[in-house]
């Protein structure tokens, strides 16, 4: 009797293996080989994530009780205080926002900005991407949200742009030869200070080229290309190079999303039509993706590729597509392994990201020093 319930019992598991098996295959097909979350992987993560459900480390001089912001919440948006990388979309308004969208659906960069920015030291909320906190620098703030951004602001940078909306480059020339540096986030140079950024890095080295800064925060590729082709046009005949950064939250599948290979045609487009003599491309990494050992967490949760996302694909493709049109083509994450320190510290390449994908001051500075001529 026992050997036959047994026996029933392997026959039950083997089926549910194989059935789970081919349901895995034909998921596979269906999204066509590309990267998805496991059924396995949905089916055991609710159970997981309770089992190794962890509560950040308590630190006195940091932000960790979500309470103590949002008794200031009130405060905080009576100064046109924002609070990025949060829940809270009260305190995101378009009143603080550094962008706005145009009438053609473009996300494009507000022109004469003059802003306080900087991180907020704090274990709420998103791993590697603390909240960060935004005012007008003749704006006045209440004793509460001075106090408040005193005592965990992490710094405070200047951010500010011209009419064109253009983020200011330093120091400021006129050329009638032009370089532009362009791209979300990154290339902005996002929690950097003007004067830190990858164009003001490059404009201090070469006094020849004028550089602009074309960099948008939050902006997808879709915004990017807008941004570009009115450059190009504004500057038509001036241009001598473009600089274009990706980084790894352009392949995200937001609103007017472009695939890569659509993106290189694009651009390549405009290279050419533009008769500009370089185009050199950047690709920049998510920082789990140069040292996937930081995504070890005890949650299985933090497997999935819904959480890390790894696009080692889409990268092949930008190097591929380089390589065709003849343009120059730079990894952030090959440029970190092959600048290591001496010391041989396996997580060396920390230094170069202020968060998990903007590049901090000595980051920009190594990837002056590899772009320029």
């Amino acid at each position: 009797m026992m050997s036959k319930l047994f026996v029933n019992i392997i026959l039950i598991v083997f089926s549910m293996s194989f059935t789970l098996v081919i349901s895995e295959g034909f998921v596979s097909l269906f999204k066509k080989y590309n990267e998805h979350t496991s059924i396995s992987y949905q089916f055991i993560k609710p159970f997981h994530s309770k089992l190794f459900k962890q509560k950040a480390i308590y630190s006195p001089n940091i932000l960790n009780d979500k309470q103590e912001i949002e008794n200031i919440i009130s405060n905080l948006k009576e100064d046109n205080v924002g609070i990025g990388y949060s829940p809270y979309e009260e305190l995101w308004s378009d009143t603080v926002r550094t962008t706005y969208k145009d009438k053609d659906g473009c996300l494009k960069q507000k022109g004469n900005l003059n802003k306080i920015g900087g991180y907020l030291k704090s274990t709420l909320f998103y791993n590697f991407r603390p909240m960060t906190f935004w005012y007008d620098i003749d704006g006045s703030l209440s004793n509460q949200s001075s106090s408040f951004i005193d005592k965990y602001g992490l710094n405070k940078i200047t951010h500010s742009s011209n009419s064109f909306g253009e983020r200011t480059t330093f120091p400021e020339i006129k050329s009638n030869q032009k370089v532009l540096v362009t791209g979300d986030s990154v290339a902005l140079g996002l929690m950097l200070n003007d004067d830190e950024t990858l164009s003001s890095i490059l404009q201090s080295q070469n006094t020849n080229y004028q550089y602009i800064n074309l960099g948008i925060s939050n902006a997808t590729s879709f915004d990017n290309l807008c941004t570009l082709k009115i450059a190009v046009d504004r500057y038509a005949n001036e241009i001598q190079e473009i600089i274009y950064i990706v980084s790894d939250n352009d392949f995200e599948k937001y609103d007017n999303f472009i695939n890569t290979k659509e993106l290189t045609k694009e651009l390549n487009k405009i290279y050419l039509d533009s008769k500009i003599s370089k185009f050199k491309l950047v690709y920049v990494p998510y920082i789990y993706n140069i040292y996937p050992e930081i995504t070890r967490k005890n949650s299985v949760s933090r497997y999935s590729f819904d959480d890390y996302p790894n696009h080692y694909i889409q990268e092949s493709i930008l190097k591929n597509q380089s390589q065709l049109f003849g343009w120059s083509y730079f990894n952030f994450s090959e440029l970190i392994h092959l600048n290591k320190s001496v010391d041989n510290s396996h997580f060396d390449g920390l230094k170069y990201y202020m968060d998990d994908i903007h590049l901090s001051k000595k980051g920009i500075y190594l990837l002056a020093n590899s772009v320029k001529d």
